[in-house]
């Protein structure tokens, strides 16, 4: 009886490698090699690159002594009461600075933000070509594996050597990009990876343009900033206004400052606007190419171990077979190029909306 089960799973086996072209997989066996292979996000390489910088670490501190600071002028400016202003300078004391504390604040922390986004600015790119790649050696160690199982009449007289001087050049380039991954980590070149491509591909932006212009002027270092500025601009020219005249010198240069403020307001919102208004029109196409590409893979997946039972059966000729096998090959290529581009689109937005 266990003799006829262990048959049956053999033959089950074999069946399949025959018709995908997979290999059976080796039983697993924990090395102590294996075991120093780490996993490793996207969020978890940009964590490692912001936790290593020693400027980030400087400006975080300077940011957490301006928030300190500030927060004793607004304690400071609170005992001021109202009734007790009876000038200009009086209210300049209570209001402005109060105001220009707010400022530092939010000011200091889009620093520390600006800085953490330059930080990480090449490390999406870095780690998803190094995942294309790995993606790209184990559609050819399959593409190898689908040549070997058909018959001789089908493999063209150079496809094996084809394939494998193929997947030799996806190896050295592999290399290469790790290389590239782990000089941006802080890590040696040849340090290895367990890259996991978590939640990549299952990004949903606001459907509305909009939406993602919005969370932009509120989240981006450099929108954050200009309004701070602007908004404290506004507040100096207020303060001038209700306690004293801007017909004067100080209410002239406070209006031009605030003008000045506006300026940069408009010229960053109009950038803002548009590399959310470009960047979102890319990730619908990389949505839909992705989309596209994934269901052509999935049908020619589907398709593919068919095309062998009618090989085998003698309904197709080798040289279809052959084209079955190439056209599989080809489509499991170009959806992983097209997952590449797309997290690629992904990223881009994401940063240009400030998330």
């Amino acid at each position: 009886m266990k003799s006829s089960l262990a048959h049956r799973i053999t033959s089950s086996a074999l069946i399949t490698m025959l018709l995908t072209g997979i290999a059976m997989a080796a039983p697993a066996v924990a090395t102590a090699e294996q075991e120093r292979i780490t996993e490793l996000t996207l969020e978890m390489a940009f964590e490692k690159v912001l936790r290593s910088n020693i400027d980030l670490e400087m400006l975080r501190l300077d940011a957490d002594s301006t928030y300190y600071d500030s927060l004793l002028t607004l304690l400071d400016r609170r005992t001021i009461r109202e009734n007790w202003i009876e000038s200009l300078a009086d209210a300049q004391d209570k209001y402005v600075d109060s105001a220009g504390a707010r400022r530092d604040i939010t000011v200091s922390e889009a620093s520390v933000r600006a800085m953490e986004n330059s930080l990480c600015l090449d490390l999406p790119k870095a780690f998803f070509e190094a995942l294309a790649v790995e993606a790209k050696i184990r559609l050819q160690k399959r593409n190898i594996n689908r040549i070997g199982a058909l018959t001789p009449q089908v493999q063209a007289p150079s496809a094996s050597s084809g394939s494998k001087e193929a997947l030799r050049e996806l190896e050295d380039n592999y290399k290469q990009v790790m290389a590239t991954l782990n000089e941006q980590l802080g890590e040696h070149s040849d340090k290895k990876w367990n890259l996991i491509p978590k939640g990549l591909t299952d990004y949903q932006p606001p459907s509305l343009l909009e939406e993602l212009q919005n969370s932009a002027y509120e989240k981006r270092p450099d929108m954050v900033t200009a309004t701070a500025e602007k908004e404290f601009a506004q507040k100096e020219v207020d303060i001038i206004d209700k306690y004293s005249t801007l017909a004067t010198f100080q209410g002239k240069i406070k209006k031009n400052n605030l003008r000045k403020t506006e300026l940069e307001w408009e010229r960053v919102k109009k950038k803002v606007d548009q590399e959310v208004a470009e960047n979102y029109q890319n990730f619908i196409s990389a949505r839909q190419a992705f989309d596209e590409s994934k269901a052509s893979r999935k049908a020619a997946e589907e398709h593919y171990p068919l095309a062998v039972t009618e090989y085998n059966n003698g309904k197709i000729s080798a040289q279809e077979m052959a084209k079955e096998a190439a056209n599989l090959s080809e489509l499991e290529t170009k959806n992983e190029e097209a997952i590449y581009q797309y997290n690629i689109v992904v990223a881009t937005l994401k940063k240009s909306i400030g998330d």
